[in-house]
C-alpha cells in the first residue's frame, strides 16, 4: 500500500512537472508565433509593394478578407527610363510610381508619389479586386481622371532621364514594419498633448509610416476630421507646434510634402 501511494505521488509529480514544460512549450510558441504573425507578401513585385507601403500614409500591406491576402496590385506603363506606374490596392485604391528598383533597393520620391481615393466612384465595394480577375483599365477610368493621372506623370519626372538625386532609397522588403522606434505609450502620450480630452475618449491605432535616414519617424492614425500624421524626431521627441498635422484621408500629398518641409525630415539633425 505505502510502494502504491509513493508511486501514485511519483506519478503525479511527473505529470505536473511534464504539463509545466508543456505549457512553457505552448507559452513560448505562442510569443513566436506572434511575433512571426506579421503579414509577408508572397506576390512577384517586392519592389513595387515596398514603394507602396512606404509611399501611401495608413498602407497596411495587406487585403483582409477571412484572413490575410496579398494586396492588389498590377502594372500599368512603364515609361523610357524604367518608371513604373502601378495600380495598388488595401484600404485604399492608389496609383503609384516607382522612379527605379535593383536587386536590393527601391527609389521613390518623398511625396507625390502617389494618387489616392477611397473607394469606386460607382459605388462598388472593394471586394471587387479580389472576386476573380477585375478590368484594371475600367477600375482606373473609373477612379482617376486622366488630367490626375497626366499630373502624377509630370510630379514624377515621367519619360525624363532619371534624377535619383531627389528620391528616397529603400530597402526591398515583403513585410511591413509594424512597431516602428516609437512605443505605444509615446504615441498616445503625444496625441493626447495635441487633442487633449478627445483623445481620452477613444481608443487610437496608430500605424508606423516611414523613418527618414536621419532617424526621424511617421507615424498615422485615423481622426474624425481627416488623417493625422505624427513627427518624431531621432531622440523620441514630439513638437506640439509642426509635429503633429490632420491632412485629408487620400488627397494628401501637398500637405504631407508641407508636413516633412516643417519637421526637416531627411535633413541632417543639428550638430549631425
Amino acid at each position: 500500500m505505502m510502494q502504491l501511494l509513493l508511486t501514485d505521488k511519483t506519478t503525479q509529480k511527473w505529470l505536473a512537472i511534464v504539463t509545466a514544460l508543456m505549457i512553457l512549450i505552448i507559452l513560448l510558441s505562442g510569443c513566436h508565433l506572434l511575433k512571426k504573425s506579421n503579414f509577408v507578401y508572397s506576390g512577384d513585385n517586392p519592389n513595387l509593394y515596398t514603394v507602396a507601403i512606404k509611399s501611401i500614409p495608413g498602407a497596411s500591406g495587406y487585403y483582409q478578407a477571412s484572413n490575410m491576402m496579398n494586396p492588389y496590385m498590377v502594372i500599368v506603363d512603364v515609361d523610357d527610363y524604367g518608371r513604373t506606374l502601378f495600380l495598388y490596392e488595401d484600404l485604399v485604391i492608389s496609383l503609384v510610381i516607382s522612379q527605379h528598383s535593383d536587386d536590393e533597393f527601391v527609389y521613390f520620391y518623398p511625396t507625390h508619389s502617389s494618387l489616392s481615393i477611397g473607394y469606386l466612384k460607382s459605388g462598388r465595394g472593394l471586394d471587387v479586386f479580389y472576386a476573380g480577375v477585375p478590368n484594371t483599365d475600367e477600375i482606373i477610368e473609373e477612379s482617376f481622371t486622366l488630367e490626375a493621372i497626366n499630373e502624377l506623370k509630370n510630379l514624377n519626372d515621367w519619360n525624363q532621364p532619371l534624377n535619383l538625386d531627389k528620391a528616397i532609397r529603400a530597402e526591398i522588403t515583403r513585410e511591413k514594419e509594424r512597431d516602428g522606434p516609437i512605443s505605444f505609450r509615446r504615441l498616445r502620450n503625444a496625441y493626447k498633448a495635441f487633442f487633449d480630452e478627445e483623445a481620452s475618449r477613444r481608443r487610437s491605432h496608430f500605424t508606423f509610416f516611414n523613418t527618414d535616414s536621419f532617424g526621424r519617424s511617421i507615424y498615422t492614425t485615423f481622426h474624425e476630421t481627416g488623417f493625422v500624421v505624427m513627427m518624431f524626431q531621432p531622440d523620441k521627441s514630439f513638437d506640439r507646434t509642426v509635429g503633429v498635422m490632420v491632412v485629408d484621408r487620400y488627397n494628401n500629398q501637398d500637405e504631407l510634402k508641407e508636413f516633412m518641409e516643417q519637421n526637416g525630415w531627411n535633413e541632417p539633425c543639428d550638430g549631425g
